[in-house]
């Protein structure tokens, strides 16, 4: 803050926190921004960005996240997957993204059955929602980092502010929870079976 302006040049619209990048968003800064400018970081994040990347998507505003209004402004800027001339994509650390938190064996393991994924599949509108008309239950992974809690969070408002009746169930795990909690998978899927709200 010693290299911050002084109060008195600030216009009357401007206000000065300090808040550690690196630890937790304070409740009174989620959500609470359009555009996010942060220069330099290259500096100072020397080991896996992404949960400051998550950090700075938390103060933006719920209703343009997915716009990318987030201006990263590294040298070089952060990439997390490689594109193919084939229109496919694979995750530089595909190990941090879907099997964080696993025993280096299944990781392993998990690896050789990893494909590359049409990029199509991220523009392409689907033709079909079951789930607005099928009941459905959501698994929230806390530790997920291929689509972290915040974007969790987001889908789930979407879908709770159509009027969707969804069953939520929450794991402290990663993205592959059929890997890491496949009793629990079973158990639930079972338990869907036997939803009350199944037509009879």
């Amino acid at each position: 803050m010693s290299q911050a302006p002084p109060l008195k040049m600030l216009p009357p619209n401007v206000t000065m926190k300090q808040w550690n990048v690196f630890s937790a968003v304070p409740d009174d800064l989620k959500a609470q921004y359009d555009i996010v400018h942060v220069r330099l970081l290259v500096f100072v994040i020397k080991d896996n960005p992404l949960p400051v990347l998550l950090n700075l998507l938390a103060l933006l505003n719920e209703a343009i996240i997915f716009r990318t209004l987030l201006k990263w402004q590294l040298t070089p800027p952060p990439v997390f997957v490689e594109n193919f001339d084939d229109a496919s994509t694979f995750p530089r650390d595909a190990a941090d993204l879907f099997l964080n938190g696993m025993n280096s064996e299944t990781i392993e393991e998990a690896r050789q059955h990893l494909v590359r994924h049409p990029m199509a599949s991220f523009t392409t509108q689907t033709k079909g929602t079951g789930w607005r008309g099928t009941p459905a239950t959501y698994v929230v992974t806390l530790q997920d980092h291929a689509v972290p809690k915040i974007y969790q969070d987001i889908m789930l408002a979407r879908v709770k502010k159509e009027g969707v009746e969804l069953r939520i169930e929450t794991y402290d795990t990663c993205h592959s929870i059929f890997l890491t909690k496949q009793k629990e998978m079973v158990e639930l899927v079972a338990k869907a079976v036997r939803d009350e709200r199944n037509p009879q």
